[in-house]
């Protein structure tokens, strides 16, 4: 390879590549894309100042990063080149993964380069010669087409992309990596068969999901913009509900963005308002608060007291709970001890005053921390309570509000009129 000419073509800004060895077909004219190549993201975006051997490997994303989608030949004809601006160090290109045996190419100790597709490169550095010192790394690409016109076949020039540069810092700037959205978005507690955890967002190749500070292996090594896929959810981490901070830790161990991930368990009620309801009042209107992952469903049922009346020479009989239908049995129960009702008595029905059984109610207004929930004036002709019953994917939580006497209001005493007598001077 002829690279000192190569070189002097870059310093010249011809940007031109030595002689192929034989000549070679380039693609047909239609399938050329010529269309500016344009860089709009570097993943890291800022690269960590290091004094250590190896390589560092750098995702870049934009548009129009190769002439032909799917097109070997045409990746041969795009040259990507870096420098660390102010030096004055020339141009240096990249080794083209796609060029093989027999064509010119860069040599491999500048760094090289791997096309993925249209949208994306990746790039590795070798870090003692690239991230050594702060600065900025700069890349630019150019597209060409080989000359077949001359016997040398060079690259002839056709666009190539404005400058795009990559911080070098002590001190990274700011967040590098962002755990954008999590797939699932939650668990709930002791879930059966729980997907892998997806981390989507923007980090460098190489990273690995954090979890509360532990690592959680990851089956794929995905460059952002994509996710990171867990080999699956650890033993136990499902056994009790919480919150729980998800980043993720590239190479470089750059700042992240967290997200949160919940592992949800039943939801909890905070307060209920009113707190009890009067007999005889109106429609109501019951708004329940809880916590938790927002419940799918609500239900009601609703249980009533009733007090016997006295026969004959028989006391009045104590309070009674109407039996819940299907609960087997005729008898009245109170709790702690069973009754009978008096002869000549008969118990409402058991479908009168609302439902018995948890019933859902359609017509329930569910928020993601609160739900309203309207009783209907008939449920509330006789004392009893009304059960509450509030469920999500996680499980069910429950409650009663009371159906009391309204208070009786004082009636209070005219007072007596005052008589106010005037006392006369005497004349």
């Amino acid at each position: 390879m002829k690279v000192r000419r190569m070189l002097a073509a870059l310093l010249a800004f011809s940007f031109a590549v030595v002689s192929l060895a034989e000549a070679r077909p380039g693609a047909a004219a239609g399938e050329d894309n010529f269309a500016k190549p344009v860089f709009q993201a570097a993943h890291p975006n800022q690269i960590k100042v290091t004094k250590e051997g190896g390589e560092i490997e750098i995702f870049l994303t934009g548009k129009d990063l190769a002439i032909g989608a799917e097109n070997r030949w045409d990746a041969r004809q795009i040259l990507l080149y870096v420098r660390r601006s102010g030096t004055g160090e020339p141009w240096q290109g990249l080794y083209n993964n796609l060029r093989g045996d027999g064509y010119p190419n860069f040599p491999i100790e500048n760094g090289h380069c791997a096309y993925d597709w249209n949208e994306s490169i990746r790039v590795w550095l070798p870090k003692a010669r690239w991230c050594s010192t702060e600065g900025q790394l700069e890349f630019i690409m150019v597209k060409g087409k080989w000359d077949g016109q001359t016997g040398d076949m060079l690259i002839q020039e056709k666009t190539r992309s404005a400058v795009f540069p990559v911080p070098v810092r002590t001190y990274l700037d700011g967040p590098v990596c962002y755990a954008k959205s999590l797939y699932p978005a939650y668990y709930v507690v002791n879930e059966s068969n729980p997907s892998p955890l997806r981390v989507c967002g923007y980090y460098s190749p190489g990273s690995v999901v954090v979890v509360d500070g532990t690592d959680w292996p990851v089956t794929n090594d995905q460059a952002a913009p994509a996710c990171l896929i867990t080999a699956g959810v650890p033993a136990g981490f499902l056994s009790v509900p919480g919150q729980h901070k998800v980043t993720i830790r590239d190479p470089q161990g750059s700042p992240c963005v967290p997200a949160t991930l919940w592992v949800y368990g039943p939801p909890k009620i905070k307060d209920v308002t009113p707190k009890g309801l009067f007999i005889g009042a109106p429609a109501a209107t019951i708004v329940l608060a809880y916590e938790g992952l927002q419940i799918d469903k609500a239900e009601v049922r609703v249980g009533h007291i009733y007090e016997m009346g006295s026969q004959g020479n028989q006391p009045a009989g104590p309070a009674t709970v109407k039996p819940v239908a299907g609960a087997g049995g005729t008898g009245s129960t109170l709790v702690g001890r069973k009754v009978t009702i008096p002869a000549g008595s008969t118990a409402p029905a058991a479908s009168e005053g609302g439902p018995k059984q948890w019933t859902p109610v359609d017509s329930a207004v569910i928020g993601p921390d609160k739900v309203k929930i309207t009783i209907p004036a008939e449920w509330l002709k006789q004392k009893g309570t009304v059960g509450l019953k509030i469920t999500s994917k996680a499980g069910s939580a429950e409650m009663t509000v009371p159906i009391q006497k309204p208070p009786v209001s004082a009636v209070s005493k005219p007072t007596d009129k005052a008589v106010v007598r005037h006392i006369l001077p005497n004349p």
